[in-house]
């Protein structure tokens, strides 16, 4: 009869064990997220209500459709998938740029063969963004950048695309069939944005101030009500901007 007894209780006891163990791991993980996110300097509050999952096309090996973009400039959710895009770089490496420090020296090129010294832009606002095609993510930034883009003079607001590939033709054809008017630059082999930017994660927006200075750097994508913050930061005049 004891044994009988011992058997249910011995259940118990192993579920109650396996239990909390299940709930120590699972605490354990969202600790360890909060602690990367805060590392990586992720921008805005995180919303796990309203989160969804974007499947990466190079995750799945399948062909990244045509993006249908939402006329909408509301808070994108926070809780958003980046695509790592190169396992051998530590997503939380010290970057070589830094912010409130001078952008460095460096040259990016757009499909059009246009040069562009970020060092040299100075009296301008530069947004710099790091995009690939298969980073689902990246693509509803596109709507939020062209639509500020067109607000403003030129001698005012520069946006460079970056593309981090080699694949002239095709983001070509994609700026084309999204109407972007802001120039699109390609980063073969991804050397610039390693090297400079991390090289770890897409989208990656670098936000350059009048100043020359960096203002801000943002791992994660980029909404209206957050662009519209970091470029008043920066120094561009917000007063009749669709965003504020």
């Amino acid at each position: 009869m004891r044994l009988k007894k011992l058997v249910p209780i011995g259940c118990i006891l192993f579920f109650l064990i396996t239990a909390c163990d299940a709930k120590s791991d699972d605490m354990a993980n969202r600790e360890d997220i909060r602690e990367a996110a805060v590392q990586v300097n992720i921008v805005g509050e995180i919303s796990t209500a309203t989160a969804t999952a974007l499947p990466s096309p190079a995750a799945t090996n399948t062909p990244s459709p045509t993006p249908r973009f939402l006329a909408t400039l509301a808070p994108t959710p926070r809780k958003v998938t980046v695509t790592r895009l190169n396992d051998a770089v530590d997503p939380l490496r010290p970057l070589e740029i830094q912010i409130g420090q001078p952008i460095p020296p460096i040259t990016l090129t757009d499909i059009d063969g246009n040069n562009y010294l970020l060092n040299e832009l100075m009296g301008k606002v530069v947004v710099v963004n790091f995009w690939t095609v298969g980073c689902g993510s990246c693509f509803f930034e596109f709507p939020v950048f062209q639509s500020v883009y067109a607000q403003y003079p030129h001698d005012d607001l520069l946006i460079l695309a970056v593309n981090v590939s080699e694949l002239v033709e095709e983001t070509r054809q994609l700026g084309e069939s999204l109407e972007i008017t802001f120039p699109l630059v390609v980063d073969p082999q991804g050397e610039v944005f390693s090297h400079y930017f991390g090289g770890a994660v897409v989208p990656t927006t670098v936000v350059i101030g009048r100043d020359g200075l960096v203002a801000e750097v943002i791992i994660g994508p980029v909404d209206g009500p957050l662009l519209t913050s970091i470029l008043a930061e920066a120094g561009l005049d917000l007063s009749q901007s669709p965003l504020g």
